[in-house]
């Protein structure tokens, strides 16, 4: 059994990153808005402030991450064009996530069928895999649905 505090952190950050287009190679300067969250604990209470240190600092990692992300995923101020094929990796990854939910969870059900002489394993586990399954999808899918919000350009080189 754990004893201790887990500290949480999310954190919206606006990095200036260099943009640059591969399509019709402008060049410039974006503030981009990045959201990270970190996790820091504490065991036995003997590191609060160290742990919540942690987790903002690891959210401060992820925000910037993420805003570069958000970034690749843009369009361009020049030309209007965006990398479809990040778009689409983040979209495959998204999905690949929830198709892989509702796999751990059939085979949870198949697993516990065969050890448990019935089938209350499947009829529990299945929907509980389809409905964490359009959970995670839905919750990566802002990445690249708020693009356009947090990507502001400021300067061309």
């Amino acid at each position: 059994m754990y004893v201790g505090r887990k500290h949480t952190a999310t954190i919206q950050a606006e990095v200036e990153l260099p943009f640059a287009c591969a399509f019709c190679r402008y060049q410039g300067t974006a503030r981009v808005v990045g959201v990270g969250e970190g996790v820091g604990n504490s065991p036995y209470f003997l590191d609060d402030s160290g742990a919540a240190s942690r987790a903002r600092a690891q959210a401060v990692e992820k925000a910037h991450a993420n805003a570069e992300l958000t970034l690749k995923l843009a369009r361009c101020p020049g030309c209007g064009a965006r990398d479809e094929a990040a778009i689409r990796w983040e979209h495959l990854k998204a999905v690949l996530g929830a198709a892989g939910t509702v796999v751990g969870m059939l085979l949870l059900g198949l697993f516990l069928d065969a050890t448990h002489r019935g089938q209350a394993g499947l009829v529990i586990c299945v929907p509980i895999g389809l409905v964490t399954a359009v959970f995670v999808y839905l919750s990566q899918k802002w990445k690249w649905e708020t693009v356009e919000g947090r990507v502001r350009f400021v300067s061309r080189a």
